[in-house]
């Protein structure tokens, strides 16, 4: 497992713009926010 921060933005088959969370992260604040709320 690589380190997230390390990565370039646009690695993987997941580019996406730099500063913008890709598909893992999304899930991981949408889990965290659930359980928040």
């Amino acid at each position: 497992m690589k380190p997230r921060l390390a990565s370039p933005p646009s690695s993987d088959s997941t580019p996406a713009p730099a500063g913008f969370p890709d598909a893992d992260e999304l899930a991981a604040l949408r889990a965290w926010y659930a359980g928040m709320t």
